[in-house]
C-alpha cells in the first residue's frame, strides 16, 4: 500500500523531471532512460543507475541542471548525489532522516484542514495518514505562483555533515585532506588545526600571502571540517566582495534587520579577500561591529589577505585593532617540497607518465604559485594528447616554456625603488638622494639588498644608481640587512614598526619574486 510520504515525494520528483526536461531538451531522453532510481533522503537527491556510462554522463553535465530544477522546485539548495550499482533495482522512495536532519518547519507553516479547503496554495496531506511536515523527510512545499516566483516557506536548511563539498562538475573535493602543508605555511595549518581542536578559542584569525599560496584552499577546507567535526550548521564563507554586495543591496532595499540576522546569528564567518574593504567606510562600520558581535559571543571569524597586517591600514583603526588582537599567520609561496609533491598528485591525477627528475626539473624552473602548477600539468596533458604519446623529459619542458617564463617577470632596480617608497611612503627617488637620514638610509639599504638578489646589475651599477655611492656600499647595505634577518630586526615606517622579514615578504609579493 502506498503511503503518504511515498506519495508526495512520487510527485515532487515527477515535478522535478518534468522541469528538467524542459531545461535539457533531448539529452533527457537520452540520460534518464526511465529504468534509474530516484530517491529524496533529507537534504539530498540520488539517482541510482546500473549503466555506468550514463551515471558518468549525468554525474559530469547534468548536475548543475538538477540543482537548478530541485531548488526551483523545492526552494532550498539540495546536494545531488549520482551513483552506479548495477543490481540496484529498488521502487521509487522517500527514506523518513533520522531525527537530527530533518528539515524544521516553522510552526507558522503548519497547516490544518480547514486552512487547506480555504486555499489552494496549501500542500495537503491524506486524512487519517499522521503525517505532519516534520516527520516527512523533504520539505514542505507549495505550488508555484502564477507569476513564476516559488512560495516555498520551509525552515532553515540543513548542512550536511560530510567532511568535502562538491566542484562545478559535482565531484567530491576534501579541502582538508588535499591541503599540502610544508615550511611555507605550517603556521598557518597549525593556527587552522587548533581552530578545529576548539572553534571560537582562537578568533579572530587572519591568513595572508601573496596569490597560489593556497589561502582560499585552507578557508574553504576550515569551513568544511566545522560543518563535520563539529557539527555547525551556520557557517557562512564568502569573499569581501559578496558581503560588500550583500550590505549596499540591503541599504537600498528591506534594511539591515535580515542582513545583521543572516552574519550575526552564526556559528562561524569566514571572509576571503579582506583587502577588498579598504576605503569602504560605511561597510567597513558594519563589518567591525560585526565582528565585535561574534567575537562577544565566541564565534569563529577568519579571514585572508594578501597583504600583511601592517600593509591593510585602509580596513581602519577599528578593525585593524581587532585583528591585531586575534591570530596573523604568514602564508609564504610553496617550498620546493611542497611543489614537488603538489606536482606529483597533479600528475598522477590527470595520469601522466613523468619521472621524478622531470617533476624536480619543472619545479626548480617554477615559481611558488600552486596556480601555476596547475597549469603545467594541463599543458603537459595538452602536449601528450596532441602527440599521442608519452612525451621526453626534454619536450615536456619546452612545451611548459612559455608559463615558466611568465612565471618568473624581470625586475628592474626601478621596479625595486617604486616598491620600497611605496610601503615606506617616501617620495619617488628619495632614495637617490644622498641624505643619510635613518628614514632614507634604511629603506635604501632594503632596496640595495633586492637589487642585488633579483636583479643582474653588478654592485657598481647598484651603486651608481643610488646616488652615485661606491661598490662597498651597496655590500655593506647587503651584509647590515642580512643581520637584521638574522636578529628579526623591527624598522619603523609611516605605519608603525614592522618586521625585516615581514618587509621583505611584502615586498617580494608586490614584486612578485620569491
Amino acid at each position: 500500500m502506498t503511503t503518504a510520504v511515498e506519495t508526495i515525494a512520487k510527485g515532487t520528483i515527477e515535478h522535478v523531471k518534468s522541469l528538467l526536461s524542459q531545461r535539457i531538451g533531448d539529452r533527457m531522453e537520452l540520460w534518464f532512460p526511465g529504468n534509474e532510481v530516484w530517491e529524496i533522503e533529507s537534504q539530498t537527491l540520488t539517482i541510482t543507475f546500473d549503466n555506468e556510462f550514463l551515471s558518468d554522463c549525468v554525474r559530469s553535465f547534468c548536475v548543475q541542471d538538477l540543482r537548478a530544477v530541485v531548488k526551483e522546485s523545492l526552494g532550498v539548495d539540495a546536494r545531488i548525489a549520482v551513483r552506479f550499482d548495477a543490481t540496484r533495482t529498488l521502487p521509487l522512495v522517500a527514506k523518513p532522516a533520522p531525527a537530527e536532519t530533518r528539515l524544521p518547519t516553522p510552526k507558522s507553516e503548519l497547516v490544518s484542514p480547514e486552512q487547506s479547503s480555504r486555499s489552494p496554495d496549501f500542500l495537503t496531506f491524506p486524512t487519517g495518514s499522521g503525517a505532519t511536515p516534520q516527520e516527512l523527510s523533504i520539505p514542505v512545499m507549495r505550488p508555484r505562483s502564477q507569476t513564476g516566483e516559488s512560495v516555498y516557506r520551509g525552515g532553515e536548511p540543513a548542512i550536511a555533515s560530510s567532511s568535502w563539498t562538491e566542484n562545478r562538475n559535482g565531484m567530491r573535493v576534501d579541502h582538508w585532506a588535499e591541503f599540502i602543508d610544508g615550511v611555507s605555511n605550517r603556521m598557518a595549518k597549525t593556527a587552522a588545526e587548533m581552530v578545529l581542536e576548539r572553534p571560537g578559542n582562537l578568533t579572530p584569525l587572519l591568513f595572508h600571502g601573496p596569490c597560489g599560496v593556497g589561502k582560499t584552499h585552507l578557508l574553504r577546507a576550515i569551513s568544511e571540517q566545522l560543518r563535520s567535526r563539529h557539527q555547525l550548521r551556520r557557517v557562512i564563507y564568502l569573499t569581501a566582495e559578496q558581503f560588500t554586495i550583500d550590505f549596499t543591496d540591503s541599504a537600498r532595499g528591506s534594511g539591515f534587520a535580515s542582513f545583521r540576522k543572516k552574519y550575526r546569528d552564526v556559528d562561524a564567518m569566514l571572509i576571503d579577500d579582506v583587502q577588498f574593504f579598504t576605503g569602504k567606510g560605511a561597510t567597513l562600520i558594519e563589518l567591525r561591529n560585526t565582528v565585535d558581535n561574534l567575537i562577544r559571543s565566541q564565534k569563529q571569524v577568519i579571514f585572508t589577505s594578501d597583504r600583511s597586517l601592517g600593509e591593510l591600514a585602509g580596513i581602519g583603526n577599528e578593525l585593524h585593532a581587532r585583528l591585531a588582537g586575534g591570530m596573523v599567520c604568514a602564508m609564504d609561496p610553496l617550498d620546493e617540497a611542497c611543489r614537488v609533491q603538489l606536482l606529483t598528485r597533479l600528475t598522477a591525477k590527470y595520469r601522466l607518465t613523468i619521472s621524478e627528475r622531470t617533476i624536480e626539473t619543472l619545479v626548480r624552473l617554477s615559481s611558488g604559485d600552486a596556480r601555476l602548477l596547475h597549469g603545467l600539468a594541463f599543458r603537459i596533458l595538452t602536449a601528450q594528447r596532441s602527440q599521442g604519446r608519452q612525451l621526453e623529459e626534454s619536450e615536456i619542458i619546452d612545451s611548459c616554456q612559455e608559463l615558466l617564463r611568465a612565471s618568473q617577470p624581470v625586475v628592474r632596480i626601478t621596479d625595486i625603488e617604486k616598491a620600497v617608497c611605496d610601503i615606506f611612503g617616501l617620495d619617488p627617488k628619495s632614495l637617490q638622494a644622498k641624505s643619510k637620514v635613518k628614514t632614507i638610509s634604511q629603506p635604501r639599504m632594503l632596496a640595495m639588498f633586492l637589487a642585488r638578489k633579483y636583479t643582474r646589475a653588478a654592485y657598481s651599477e647598484i651603486g651608481q644608481y643610488f646616488g652615485n655611492r661606491q661598490h662597498s656600499t651597496v655590500i655593506s647595505a647587503q651584509k647590515k640587512v642580512e643581520d637584521w634577518l638574522e636578529t628579526n630586526e623591527s624598522l619603523d615606517h609611516n605605519r608603525g614598526s614592522i618586521s625585516v622579514r615581514e618587509m621583505l615578504r611584502s615586498l617580494e609579493a608586490t614584486l612578485q619574486v620569491g
